[in-house]
């Protein structure tokens, strides 16, 4: 059986678009986060409610990782 191949050879830049990547993840985590905690602290009369420009921003946010998946279920892995 032949080997397979990588369909590309790695750039360049794939470390730094890997580490965009990794900021922008952690950026999409941090505001899912801060968003739970003044939704909890609202409820527990604890602190102000979420203002709705942070709540869109999450729902954007989980619009993209969705996209995302669905995009990267259709790729086929490399074997």
């Amino acid at each position: 059986m032949p080997a397979v191949l990588p369909t590309r050879l790695p750039l360049s830049g794939d470390a730094a678009l890997e580490k965009t990547r990794h900021a922008d993840s952690a950026a999409r985590e941090q505001r899912r986060n801060s968003l739970a905690a003044k939704m909890a602290a609202d409820r527990q009369g604890t602190g102000p409610a979420p203002t709705a420009a942070e709540i869109e921003q999450c729902r954007e946010d989980a619009a993209f990782e969705q996209a995302m998946g669905r995009l990267l279920a259709d790729v086929p892995l490399p074997r």
